[in-house]
């Protein structure tokens, strides 16, 4: 019984061992995953990042009515000495009207048609890649003047007036966006000066708006980009909706797609929701009056709504290989104990060196994994070095278990644990129920296999033979 005890704690202490090895192992990848998001970033910069569009709005400059023109005839002054400040109001050779704020009027209904065409390994450094996306936007919706709020002493100046909108990235765009009122074509230019907070430069072009009715626009434009696309919207009431030939999307941001359909040709969505627009109108109202020394302000991450879709490889051999890793230390306690039921059920003697290299064959697979995963993909070096490992162990135990009928059992049981774990790993529904209920059921086998061990006479017999009954399932 001490013998077996002492046994327990170096199988224990071997455990502990090895959860250090396979924590180095997560220090490599990580330091390889952030090296590859590195290059990815380096990318971004070189060729064309994420990509960010802000809805289309107008903005209108708004100015201080001058008292002589707001004052009504009767009040209108006799000549005398009196001072122009002390008789309370402004003659019209002195008077100039002074910008009070920038107003903001925003589309009534805005309806957003985006295709996207995503490509993997167009831009590659060395054995890295980013995913890269092109296509069209074409936004259209209606303007209607009459809906801007001013006071009875403000007035708009719509002969400055200019539509505005933002894309994060502007090396993205094939050509500047085309905007059509009616009959009317323009084109946006960048702004002139230096970007706003955050790097914006906002697209601008001059507002011809009609003050007597609602006006109908359309915006149209070619944008490329990587990894990502989000939308800021503005208005009452926009509509986005999203094609692209890309089967894994990720939608992020503040606003989910209401209506979606993926499947393995690409996906569309569709995103409605009032609210988010009125709420990034507020924030663009406040933003712009307040200049770019609020901290923060053009900052799309805070306090924005947002709709956005991520083009997720769901391949990517980083995280497979982490989720792998969460498996590591149940692999070798699975293995450690097949070992310790045969030595006790076998009469085998198994010495902890064998352990110890029966646990590094285990360990070394993920670092196979990873450095493989990097060259050919994620389900070529699962296989390759799954294969390796089975191999070599099941080689190994033809000598540590004396035969080949038993080398053969341990080899096809550890085959079985690798294939239920690359399941696993391309299960993205009902992961964690799998999974208790095959542990559950390697403890029932576990429990079934040492029924009849009486584990106070170890290490003398151990297998007692109970009475034999009617109906019994045999000895073990």
């Amino acid at each position: 019984m001490q013998r077996m005890s002492i046994k327990l704690a170096g199988i224990a202490a071997l455990c502990l061992l090895f959860w250090l090895c396979l924590g180095a192992v997560r220090g490599v990848l990580f330091e390889r995953q952030a090296y590859a998001e590195q290059v990815v970033a380096d990318i971004g910069r070189e060729y064309v990042a994420e990509q960010t569009i802000m809805a289309p709005f107008v903005q209108v400059p708004v100015m201080s009515v001058c008292a002589a023109d707001a004052a009504p005839a009767a009040a209108k002054p006799t000549p005398t000495p009196t001072p122009a400040a002390a008789s309370g109001w402004v003659g019209k050779a002195a008077c100039k009207p002074t910008l009070v704020r920038m107003a903001v009027l925003l589309p009534q209904a805005a309806t957003w048609q985006q295709q996207w065409q995503v490509r993997d390994g167009q831009f590659q450094r060395g054995i890295y890649a980013t995913k890269s996306f092109n296509g069209t936007v074409a936004v259209s919706g209606s303007l209607d003047a009459r809906q801007l709020v001013l006071a009875n002493n403000e007035s708009a100046d719509w002969a400055q007036a200019q539509w505005r909108m933002a894309v994060s990235d502007r090396r993205g765009l094939a050509a500047m966006p085309v905007l059509k009122t009616g009959s009317q074509a323009q084109t946006f230019v960048a702004q002139a000066g230096l970007p706003v907070e955050g790097g914006i430069r906002w697209l601008q072009a001059p507002a011809q708006i009609r003050t007597d009715a609602a006006q109908p626009f359309a915006i149209d434009f070619e944008l490329a980009g990587t990894q990502s696309v989000r939308v800021l919207p503005l208005g009452e009431d926009t509509v986005l909706n999203m094609q692209a030939d890309w089967p894994h999307p990720g939608f992020f941001g503040t606003n989910l797609p209401l209506e979606k359909s993926i499947n393995a040709q690409g996906f569309s969505a569709r995103w409605h929701n009032p609210a988010a627009g009125q709420d990034n109108a507020n924030m663009l109202q406040g933003c712009l009056n307040a200049g770019t020394e609020q901290v923060g302000c053009w900052n799309w991450d805070s306090g924005w709504q947002q709709m956005g879709v991520r083009f997720v490889d769901t391949t990517d051999n980083y995280s497979l290989t982490e989720r792998s890793l969460k498996y590591g230390m149940l692999f070798i306690v699975l293995t450690f104990g097949t070992f310790f039921l045969y030595e006790v059920l076998r009469d085998l003697r198994i010495h902890p060196v064998q352990y110890v290299l029966v646990g590094a064959a285990l360990t070394v697979f993920y670092l196979l994994l990873l450095s493989f995963g990097e060259q050919v993909g994620f389900d070529y070096a699962y296989a390759g070095a799954a294969a390796a490992c089975i191999g070599l162990i099941g080689w190994y135990l033809h000598y540590v278990l004396a035969g080949w009928r038993h080398a053969l059992a341990c080899s096809g049981l550890l085959a079985l644990l690798y294939a239920l774990l690359y399941w696993l790993l391309h299960t993205d529904e009902n992961t964690l129920l799998i999974g208790s209920l095959l542990m559950f059921a390697l403890i029932a086998l576990a429990m079934f296999l040492t029924r009849r061990v009486d584990w106070y006479a170890l290490p003398s017999k151990a297998v007692r033979r109970l009475p034999e009954k009617s109906g019994d399932d045999g000895d073990l």
